[in-house]
């Protein structure tokens, strides 16, 4: 989420709503981004030992990524994903069109992955 929130950090990245923020929210979070970088809370001040307990690369993108776009990580990865978990990544699904003009603007309606289990895929061997 780094690259969402600018400099700021976080453990518990997931972001918790389905639909994405509308405009009046999201003028309170660059409030509260503005008033958080004045006060000096920038990268540079984070300690070491919590930048290791953030989620690594890999599980965001598999996070992210839907089944279609699996080729682009470690074949080891995306190996592992299809043979236990393909439940999380299915081949059809539903769209979400609320607030939506476009296709491209739907939402796939997905399994969600909890925090639980990305923390536990991130002490896997294979994601390291």
């Amino acid at each position: 989420m780094k690259y969402y929130r600018g400099l700021e950090n976080e453990k518990g990245w997931v972001y918790k709503r389905n639909n994405g923020p509308l405009l009046c929210e999201m003028k309170v979070e660059l409030e509260i981004s503005t008033l958080k970088r004045s006060a000096n809370m920038s990268e540079e001040n984070v300690k070491k030992e919590e930048v290791e307990e953030w989620i690594n690369e890999k599980v965001q993108l598999a996070y992210v990524l839907p089944r279609s776009a699996h080729n682009i990580m470690e074949k080891e990865v995306a190996k592992y994903l299809k043979e236990n978990h393909k439940e999380l990544y299915p081949k059809r699904y539903k769209l979400e069109w609320e607030y939506c003009r476009y296709e491209w603007e739907a939402e796939a309606i997905i399994p969600e992955i909890s925090l639980e289990q990305l923390m536990s895929w991130k002490n896997n061997k294979i994601f390291q």
